[in-house]
Formats: C-alpha cells, sequence, structure tokens
C-alpha cells in the first residue's frame, strides 16, 4: 500500500513532503481515499486531530483536488466550498468555517470593532 507521499510522488511525477506536523504522514493512503461510497470517518476523525488541518484543506481548495479526504472534507464538501469561494469569500476564512475555526479579523477590521 502507498502512503500519501508515495502517492504525491506517483501522481505528479514529484516527491512531495506531507505538511509539517501533519497526522497522516505514512498512514495508509486507501483510508483517505476511499471507494465510491465507502465510509469517510475514519480519515476525517483522524483529520479533525491534525495540527496542519487548515493548511491541508486550503491546499487543496487552490489545487482543486477532485479525490480524497483533505483536511477532513470530502470532494463533495470542498465543491460546496470552492462555490464559496468563487462568490467572493475569503479562501482562509471559508476553511477557517469549515474546520470549526474562528477566521481571523483582520487588523483594519479589528480596529473599527475597538472603536
Amino acid at each position: 500500500m502507498l502512503t500519501l507521499s508515495e502517492t504525491f510522488e506517483t501522481i505528479r511525477g514529484v516527491a512531495a513532503e506531507p505538511l509539517e506536523g501533519a497526522v497522516c504522514k505514512g498512514m495508509d493512503l486507501d483510508l483517505f481515499f476511499p471507494e465510491r461510497g465507502a465510509p469517510t470517518e475514519e480519515a476525517k476523525a483522524i483529520c479533525r486531530g491534525c495540527p496542519a488541518r487548515f493548511e491541508c484543506l486550503r491546499g487543496a481548495l487552490e489545487r482543486r483536488e477532485r479525490f480524497g479526504i483533505w483536511g477532513g472534507v470530502s470532494e463533495r464538501e470542498r465543491r460546496v466550498l470552492r462555490r464559496r469561494v468563487a462568490r467572493g469569500a475569503s479562501i482562509d476564512s471559508v476553511v477557517a468555517e469549515a474546520i470549526g475555526r474562528r477566521p481571523a479579523v483582520p487588523s483594519a477590521a479589528r480596529e473599527r470593532q475597538i472603536a
């Protein structure tokens, strides 16, 4: 069975290192790329505890990943997120909301809130 980094190398033709601190590093690829209709909860649960989750999902949205669980989000769920970004939402705020993190408030907006 291939690991995620081995799969990146195979698909993209270049060696790719998993994100720093990624929990999935070295794990079985099949878990994160299940067959159509197969359960995804185990992969999503692993992602929920991963410190690289934000960067992972953000990268998947930027690369328009079509398959697999990235940052705890399936392709179907990512399509919804991509539509929100296409309509003008900030990719960082969309990702933050998707993973349950409060979006960072830009400093100018923070100053207006304080005033």
